[in-house]
């Protein structure tokens, strides 16, 4: 079997959020979330970067682990599960007791893996999204938390957006959006980062 587990990878899921307080997503050294973008947030963190959509509030990973160490409920809050759902497949580490079998029983693709979470779907009534900015921020991850040795971190982007609606041909507005990640005009083909849909 394959022995990659992760480690070194940045997982990035645009979703519903994530339960910051599920033990599959930490170490005995705090949360393995290096960052958390909800777009709805409005308490907490810091505002987004400069060149991103200013909605919502950023959290980094001491704002995670102070918020985990102080309790629920924390600001930004996975209310649909969707999101905590599709990050603990892609990189959950199996150390939460499910209740049905031993801890470490039921592990993600890259229980090694950091993760970058961006709250964009479903988000509460009066709140706006912008998952073109989402997937941008992402894509970045790896230059914002590079390898020790100084090289960026591959970036795998999850987007579980499942939907039958549009045209199909390549058009609809995430699909273009994925493009010009992947794609860039006028610029080479990003190195170590993949968008699964």
């Amino acid at each position: 079997g394959f022995s990659g587990k992760g480690a070194g990878v940045i997982v990035a899921v645009i979703d519903t959020g994530i339960d910051i307080f599920h033990e599959s997503f930490r170490t005995a050294s705090g949360t393995r979330i290096l960052e958390l973008w909800d777009q709805s947030a409005t308490t907490g963190g810091s505002a987004p970067p400069t060149g991103f959509a200013q909605i919502g509030r950023v959290y980094n990973s001491k704002d995670i682990d102070a918020g985990i160490k102080a309790g629920p409920p924390f600001a930004s809050l996975d209310d649909n599960g969707h999101g905590t759902h599709v990050a603990g497949i892609a990189a959950g580490n199996g150390n939460q007791d499910d209740r049905c079998s031993f801890p470490g029983h039921y592990t993600g693709v890259a229980p090694l893996a950091d993760l970058v979470i961006v709250k964009a779907i479903a988000l509460p009534a009066n709140s706006s999204s912008n998952t073109r900015d989402a997937l941008r921020w992402c894509a970045q991850a790896g230059e914002r938390h590079k390898h020790p040795n100084g090289s960026n971190k591959p970036v795998v982007i999850n987007c579980s957006w499942g939907w039958d609606l549009g045209a199909h041909d390549g058009r609809d507005y995430n699909d273009v959006s994925v493009d010009l990640i992947l794609r860039p005009s006028g610029n080479p083909i990003p190195s170590g980062l993949a968008v699964v849909a």
